[in-house]
């Protein structure tokens, strides 16, 4: 698993707090 953003920007599956959410990484 990783912690940090991709390389690429797409939707990834984070632990973003108490629950699971979707976040898209811009880089």
């Amino acid at each position: 698993m990783q912690r940090h953003y991709p390389k690429k920007t797409q939707p990834t599956t984070f632990i973003y707090g108490p629950v699971p959410r979707k976040v898209a990484y811009t880089t």
